[in-house]
């Protein structure tokens, strides 16, 4: 009975269209009720997209859509109506306009790229109104901040000093777009994020995250000094970066490493597994397997990759298991001596007891890696919990 009109991308068509169900000649039918649909039939806009309330309850008159919307300005659309039983019914032709501009689009994405160079891509962002259309004839101004700061490489490199966009942050407005073409970052982080803006109530975009890194690497840093290393078991991580001659990482720096021991006193050396042919990833070789074979004197390690070195602070290897156990049984005051063998990967304890002087052996195979912080032994028929 009436058609679409008003038909502006993303808004609601000012004049809902109006259906009843009629006999050949158009007629009013009153007799038939049901759930009207409605769907595109020839789509003006090609990908156009019909949203809001699609269905109405037809009870034997006639009945009113409300909220349909068309997200793409185009020529040509029409719509289809159907009910269960009766043959469709499809409006005449109508236009589908654009309408105010109410927000921002990513036209272009930033890339990262390295400290206080140019982006690898400059970004470039579009008016659009609510149906996603691009406002070719706007006019106004689009300005670019940082939204979000990129976080620390590593938690080593925390800073709490904020990066600063530099270059022209206001974009050349052409053809319903905003451009840039000199963007640039003076710190180096993890998933910096940009903010467009243009005011007049038009709503903000912000772009994808993308990482700033240092120039090409120039030497080693260990930012995690290697620490107490306890025989064959894995030593905490050791974290080594790339860095360029201003101290910041070189993302790109993609070479395996190795780590070698070295002794302080110029002595023979234990052998080290795990600490070869390790990646650099983001511009860091994380050292998280490395194993000594042996306890020694003070060591050092030095790190190298494509002609790049750097050694590390001393540190010393002991025993995997070292000191005594106190336990209590029955009133009597017990020792317990751990110790390793490496090899074997065994875990041998004896006992000593201080009413009998008896001595009691007892060998278990650990994996290394296990707690063995409240094993449970049986010794003269009792058993004896221990916690380190």
């Amino acid at each position: 009975e009436t058609q679409p009109d008003g038909v502006f991308g993303g808004d609601p068509f000012i004049v809902q269209p109006v259906v009843y169900a009629g006999d050949w000649s158009g007629n009013l039918v009153p007799s038939v009720s049901g759930v009207v649909s409605a769907a595109i039939g020839t789509n003006g806009g090609l990908t156009g997209v019909l949203s809001g309330q699609t269905t109405a309850v037809l009870m034997g008159d006639k009945t009113t859509f409300v909220n349909l919307t068309l997200d793409r300005a185009g020529q040509g659309y029409s719509l289809i109506f159907s009910i269960d039983g009766l043959v469709s019914g499809e409006t005449l032709p109508f236009t589908v306009q654009k309408g105010n501009a109410t927000q921002l689009a990513m036209r272009r994405e930033p890339s990262g790229g390295i400290v206080m160079r140019l982006l690898g891509i400059q970004p470039a962002v579009e008016v659009h109104d609510k149906g996603g259309n691009k406002i070719s004839d706007w006019t106004g101004t689009i300005t670019v901040s940082i939204g979000l700061e990129g976080s620390a490489i590593h938690p080593t490199l925390a800073t709490n000093i904020s990066a600063t966009l530099i270059g022209t942050t206001n974009g050349l407005i052409f053809n319903g777009a905003g451009y840039f073409w000199n963007l640039r970052l003076d710190k180096m982080g993890l998933g910096f994020v940009l903010t467009f803006s243009a005011g007049d109530g038009i709503r903000d975009v912000n772009s994808t995250g993308f990482n700033i890194f240092g120039d090409t690497a120039t030497s080693l840093r260990v930012l995690v000094q290697p620490s107490i290393a306890r025989t064959t078991l894995r030593m905490p991580e050791i974290v080594v970066a790339a860095q360029d001659d201003n101290g910041d990482i070189d993302g790109a720096f993609a070479v395996p490493a190795s780590a070698d021991l070295m002794a302080v006193d110029g002595s023979a050396v234990p052998q080290v597994y795990n600490s070869s042919s390790i990646a650099f990833a983001n511009g860091l070789a994380i050292f998280d397997s490395v194993q000594v074979a042996e306890s020694a004197g003070q060591l050092q390690m030095n790190f190298s990759a494509d002609g790049l070195s750097v050694v590390s602070d001393v540190f010393d290897v002991i025993e995997a298991f070292t000191g005594w156990w106190d336990l209590t049984y029955e009133g009597d005051h017990v020792q317990l001596a751990m110790s390793r063998d490496p090899w074997s990967r065994k875990v041998s304890a004896t006992w000593s007891d201080a009413a009998t002087s008896a001595d009691v052996s007892y060998a278990a195979t650990h994996d290394p890696e296990i707690d063995v912080e409240n094993a449970c032994m049986t010794v003269a028929g009792g058993a004896y919990s221990a916690g380190r």
